[in-house]
């Protein structure tokens, strides 16, 4: 069943939505990393992956 639970979101400028719960930190939703292309910045070190929420859709 559901259950209601504080938490706490956080958007992203590419329209993401993150949301934890407040008193363990944890995901709601789980998240994934996936691969992401290198970055073209000089002497710039980006990570290989990226987190991605797996819910709620990205904001349009």
């Amino acid at each position: 069943g559901d259950r209601r639970i504080d938490a706490v979101a956080v958007s992203t400028k590419m329209g993401f939505l993150f949301v934890f719960d407040r008193e363990t930190g944890e995901p709601v939703w789980p998240i994934e990393e996936r691969p992401v292309p290198p970055s073209d910045v000089p002497g710039e070190r980006a990570s290989e992956t990226q987190p991605f929420p797996t819910k709620p859709p990205p904001f349009e």
